[in-house]
This record gives structure tokens, C-alpha cells and sequence, in this order.
């Protein structure tokens, strides 16, 4: 495609001599005007990419139809070089500088000259071109790409909620039969594996769509002061019964001084030991399993040291990719997806550090070390002691509540029944927004429960009319609607807390606990 060039000069055989004189340029197409209109008009039809214009024109001067030209915003940005028969002057160079040029010849100009003045231009429009080009690819690719996080995003949060609707179910169901007393020693067997087994898939459910977000870019990280030591012991609970129930020792060996608080996302620091831990422990079969942890310049590192199976120099090159295990025979005898590590990895780089496996050999166990960007949190006023989970269950007993719970699928209203009335909630429940407010005007509630995704009226419009009708007490969202942005959106919108579906007798008295008076 040819470059258009403006001549514009009231003296036609000046025009000629510029034409003759430009005519072996590639690339470019010469078009001429013999007067300020002219030229106005080709402006108006023509896309150029360069106007050479004669400043001794009459009636309107090069200077004036330069003015007009810069006056119109779609020819702000074209280059205008001057022509003039005026004698060289700073005066001269600069009023053609403040009339909107860009550079000036004056003549007589020699061919070389003036061919060399437009190929820099010519040049320039190119690359400006190219760049605009460009650009304009980025931005269509960044909108393509947005629309496929969007897509991305709707998808995970439907399937979040289509799974864990019955695997909520599920769980309560499991909860329920493990709480009975009538329950032979086998029949109590079988219900606590589902249990167990209805839990790690919640795990694998997680961390495939953790992992999902995390490559879309959407993972959710919240820093936040916490208390080391505590989330420590909780990790150290959690172990030493994975560890117990396959015969192993496990041993936390905290290397002294740790700050007592941080700054770093406990839920993804505890996720992360969580797997390392529970890695250390499938692929070990005897023996023990360690937790080192020590803190130095504002880095805390976590070292898990195994005496299990180990990973050859071949296999540990697929360590960290998502869904790899180091072969088959491994996957079928220990089972597992692969996406412990891979989402590991991720967060520990999202949370300023790393993961690595520092050594391995087969039959000799595996160290691996997680480090965490967590600084030194202010010291503040020292927090009551965590209240045992007994005596929480006790206290919410104890407070004898009545609450509604608005759902409109009859089996999750059934489980939450069964599992509240287990820790003496009076629970009433409504199939709909408009069974739950005719609830609400008729009877007094210390708390409210509401699903999200409803027919007819959805868990935020019925938040929103409770708060209309004066309800000025604890209203909770409950529900399989458990993405970053779902707690977000209701926190924005008032509710005082949330609690995503599949939801245990204890999460549900810690919530309460918490928002209670």
C-alpha cells in the first residue's frame, strides 16, 4: 500500500518541480493542491501520512491552513513540513514551529535533500504503523483473553456450586450417621470412611479449582495478622493424626525465636504444610516424617524430611506440573492427582517464596522446603485462648437458639436440621425467600441462614428485604457458592458472615460463636 503524500503550493509549477523531484520515492503517491480549500478537501477524502506545504500562498498562507489543519482533532497527529522562498532566520524557523510544522526547507531544495527529508518521515509513519498494528493485536488479544478468564471464572463458580451441593449433602449425611449411637461397630466403620472419603474429595474439589484460578490469575490471596504458634499447632494436630493412622511417627521441630505474630495468608500458608505434610505421609510407609521450621529476615521456611519411597533423578522433573504422578505403578498404589504439589508451588511463589525439593533418592525419603515472605506483625493486645472444641460446643447448647434457615432443595434443609439440633438449635427451615420473610414476620430469630442460588427470590434479594423489614440481627450465607468473589460480594452487601457448602457441625459453631452476642 502506497504512502500518501500532500503537496499543496498556489504555483503549479512548483508543484511540478516537488513532483519530479519526489517521483522515484517507492512507496509513495504524490497528490497536489493548488490552494488552501483544495487541500482542505483531499484532507477531509484521503488518509496522508505527510502534508509539504508553501508558505506564501494567497489568499490563505501556509501558516493559516497549517493552523486550520492542527484545529480539525483527526489531523492533529500529521507531520507538516514548510517550504518557503523566505530567507533563513531563528524569527522565521520558530513561527513555523508555533504554526504547527514540524520542519522547514527552504528553497531552492535539491532532490537529495528533500527525498531524504521524506523517507525519515515516510520511515516513521511506518513504524508508527507497525506499533499502532501492534497495539491494536495486544489490546484484541487482552480483550480475547478477558473473555476466556470470564468464561473461565463462570464456569468454576457453576462448577463449584453443582459440586458441592450434594457432596455437602454427602458429608452432613456422613456427620449425622457417625453421631448415632445405634449404629453397629461396622455400620460406624463404613459411615466414618464415607465421611473421610467425602472430605478428601472437598480436598480434591479445592485444589482443582484453586489451581484453575491460579492459572486464569484469579487465585485469592489474603494477608493477614495471625498467630504462627497457633496455626502451627493446628497443622501439627492435623499430622499427627494422618501420621498415627498409618503407624508413623510425626515430630514438629520448631527452631527458636519465632515471632509470635505475622503477616502472610494463614488459610494458603496451612493449605501448602497441609500437602507437603500429607505428600510425606502417603509415600511413607515406615518410619517418621519431620516439620522443621525456622524464621530468618522476614522468611519463614518450612522443611518436611521423610523416610518413604523417595523420586529418582528422572522423576523428579515432572515433580511440580499439575496432574503428574512419577509413574503409573505410584499412582495406582498410592493414589492421589498430582495437584498437591503444582498448587503448592504456585501459592509459595504468590506468597513471596518458593517450593523445592532439596533432596531426594529412592528408598532414602524426600526433603522438601517451603519458604513464606510473612513479616513481623506489631505486637497487640494478647488474644483470649482458643476455646476448646467441647466447650464451644457446649456454649452453643447452652445459649438455646431458635434460627431459620431459607434453602430451597429439601435435602440440604434436612442436614442442616439434623446437625443443628445436635448442638440444641431450635432450627426452622423455608423452601423459598417469600416462605422465609412470612417466617420472619411471625417469629423472633437469633439467626438466619440463607442459601444463595434460589428460584423465584435468591439469598441476596432476601438479605436485602430482612434488612428492610428491620431484622437487625445475625443473618449468615450458606452456601455451595464458595468462590473468592462470592464472599466478597456478600460482605458487600451486609451479610455477617459466610459459610460455604460442605459445612460441618464445628464450622458452623465457630461461626456462630464468633457473630453471636
Amino acid at each position: 500500500m502506497s504512502n500518501k503524500i500532500l503537496v499543496v503550493d498556489d504555483n503549479i509549477r512548483n508543484l511540478m518541480a516537488i513532483e519530479a523531484q519526489l517521483e522515484t520515492l517507492d512507496q509513495a503517491e504524490i497528490i497536489t493542491a493548488q490552494s488552501a480549500d483544495e487541500a482542505l478537501a483531499l484532507l477531509t477524502e484521503t488518509n496522508f501520512c505527510l502534508a509539504i506545504i508553501d508558505i506564501e500562498m494567497t489568499p490563505v498562507s501556509g501558516f493559516e491552513l497549517a493552523r486550520l489543519i492542527r484545529g480539525v482533532r483527526k489531523f492533529r497527529e500529521l507531520p507538516i513540513v514548510f517550504l518557503t522562498a523566505h530567507s533563513h532566520s531563528e524569527q522565521f524557523e520558530l513561527d513555523s514551529y508555533e504554526a504547527g510544522g514540524v520542519d522547514i526547507l527552504f528553497k531552492p531544495v535539491s532532490r537529495p535533500v528533500i527525498q531524504c527529508k521524506v523517507k525519515a518521515f515516510l520511515q516513521m509513519h511506518q513504524r508508527k504503523q507497525e506499533l499502532v498494528a501492534k497495539l491494536e493485536k495486544e489490546e484484541a488479544l487482552r480483550q480475547k483473553v478477558e473473555a476466556a478468564n470470564k468464561s473461565i471464572a463462570l464456569m468454576l463458580a457453576n462448577v463449584s456450586h453443582e459440586l458441592r451441593t450434594p457432596l455437602g449433602n454427602i458429608t452432613g449425611f456422613g456427620e449425622l450417621l457417625t453421631m448415632s449411637e445405634s449404629l453397629s461397630d461396622e455400620h460406624r466403620y463404613l459411615a466414618e470412611k464415607v465421611l473421610k472419603n467425602s472430605r478428601e474429595l472437598k480436598n480434591i474439589i479445592d485444589d482443582v479449582l484453586d489451581l484453575s484460578r491460579m492459572e486464569a490469575g484469579r487465585i485469592s490471596i489474603d494477608r493477614t495478622t495471625f498467630s504462627l504458634r497457633e496455626l502451627l499447632r493446628e497443622v501439627d494436630e492435623q499430622a499427627l493424626q494422618a501420621a498415627q493412622a498409618k503407624g508413623l511417627r510425626f515430630i514438629l521441630a520448631i527452631q527458636d525465636p519465632l515471632p509470635v505474630k505475622v503477616i502472610c495468608d494463614p488459610l494458603r500458608m496451612k493449605q501448602v504444610l497441609n500437602n507437603m505434610i500429607s505428600n510425606a505421609v502417603k509415600f511413607t510407609e515406615s518410619g517418621v516424617v519431620t516439620l522443621s521450621v525456622y524464621y530468618e529476615d522476614e522468611i519463614l521456611t518450612c522443611k518436611t524430611q521423610d523416610t518413604g519411597i523417595g523420586i529418582n533423578e528422572f522423576q523428579q522433573k515432572a515433580l511440580f506440573q499439575p496432574f503428574k504422578q512419577a509413574n503409573k505403578a505410584i499412582m495406582g498404589r498410592f493414589g492421589g492427582t498430582g495437584l498437591g504439589l503444582a498448587l503448592s508451588k504456585d501459592i509459595c511463589e504468590e506468597l513471596g517464596g518458593s517450593l523445592v525439593l532439596e533432596k531426594s533418592s529412592p528408598s532414602e525419603g524426600s526433603l522438601f522446603a517451603a519458604s513464606f515472605h510473612a513479616p513481623v506483625a506489631e505486637q497487640v493486645v494478647p488474644e483470649k485462648s482458643k476455646q476448646s472444641k467441647s466447650d464451644l460446643l457446649a456454649d452453643i447448647r447452652g445459649a438455646a437458639l431458635r434460627a431459620l434457615y431459607v434453602d430451597d432443595l429439601e435435602e440440604n434443609r434436612f442436614v442442616t436440621e439434623a446437625l443443628l439440633s445436635h448442638i440444641g438449635i431450635d432450627l426452622h427451615t423455608a423452601e423459598s425467600g417469600p416462605e422465609g420473610l412470612r417466617l420472619v414476620a411471625e417469629n423472633q430469630y437469633d439467626f438466619i441462614l440463607l442459601d444463595i442460588q434460589m428460584p423465584e427470590m435468591d439469598g441476596y434479594e432476601v438479605h436485602a428485604k430482612l434488612r428492610e423489614m428491620g431484622y437487625n440481627k445475625t443473618i449468615i450465607a450458606l452456601t455451595a457458592h464458595a468462590m473468592p468473589e462470592n464472599v466478597e460480594k456478600c460482605k458487600a452487601l451486609g451479610f455477617d458472615g459466610f459459610l460455604s457448602k460442605p459445612v460441618s457441625i464445628d464450622k458452623i459453631a465457630a461461626e456462630l460463636k464468633a457473630l453471636l452476642p
